[in-house]
């Protein structure tokens, strides 16, 4: 692995909707993050906000770069923030995830080992019923699901979609993530 001075910069972009409550919980633990804090950037997209999110974020943390999009997109509205990533990665994530301070090394760390690989994500644990997911899946009928995660599983080809660490590269050649 890299030294840490020589690690690649990452855009962390969190999509948001009448989530203040939500991110006095999420932004703490971007900020804790045992990673180069010059290495990374947090960007908010905010789906037009009604609950003071924006008057939230403006006032306790001036420095991260905010997104208003004139309505609510859903998670597409994440698309929006993609033009202002610097990073050679974009790490997305909802804004119900608070993240274990390695978890955006540990995810560098595995997406450096192969080029190939062009997408990398993390277990999560439910922001309200604290059940861990291995990933989540989705059918042909549009229903979504989580796949319980195993403890004697490292690797799944199953991510959990809430977040992930994806290659610039790739959304640059189709022009969106969503």
């Amino acid at each position: 692995m890299k030294r840490q001075n020589s690690l690649p910069f990452v855009s962390l972009v969190v999509v948001n909707y009448n989530g203040a409550d939500i991110l006095r919980d999420c932004l703490p633990s971007l900020l804790k993050l045992e990673y180069p804090k010059n290495r990374y950037e947090i960007i908010i997209v905010d789906n037009a906000s009604t609950d003071g999110s924006i008057e939230f974020l403006k006032s306790k943390y001036p420095k991260i770069k905010i997104v208003q999009n004139s309505r609510n997109l859903g998670y597409v509205g994440i698309n929006s923030g993609i033009k202002f990533c610097k990073g050679s990665y974009i790490y997305f994530l909802n804004n119900d995830l608070i993240l274990d301070k390695n978890c955006l090394l540990n995810l560098v760390k595995e997406i450096e080992k192969d080029e190939r690989v062009g997408m990398v994500a993390h277990t999560g644990i439910n922001y309200y019923n604290k059940l861990v997911s291995g990933g989540t899946w989705v059918s042909r009928a549009m229903y979504c699901g989580h796949h319980p995660k195993s403890d004697n599983e490292d690797t799944k080809e199953i991510p959990y979609m809430g977040a992930g660490l994806i290659r610039k590269s790739i959304i640059e050649r189709y022009g969106y993530l969503f």
